[in-house]
């Protein structure tokens, strides 16, 4: 088998996965917003070589969450969802 540590190239989108679980998109966003305070979920952006500095967002899921650095979390919004 493959390095365990290596990661997926899964191409997972948000839209998709609130119709799988019926949930909307305001309720996905803050529980996506919540995944990644609480280091279940990393953003990272891509390099781009041709003159732009960055590309689009990857997605980085894990198992077990990371620490995360409490003056880069996003503020998460209050109220109902």
């Amino acid at each position: 088998m493959g390095d365990p540590l290596s990661r997926h190239k899964w191409h997972v989108r948000l839209d998709h996965v609130g119709r799988t679980l019926v949930v909307g998109r305001k309720k996905l966003q803050r529980i996506s917003r919540e995944l990644i305070a609480v280091g279940y979920v990393a953003r990272e952006a891509q390099r781009i070589v041709d003159g732009h500095r960055f590309g689009e967002l990857d997605y980085v899921v894990r198992d077990v969450p990371v620490p995360v650095d409490k003056s880069l979390r996003p503020r998460v919004q209050k109220g109902p969802a």
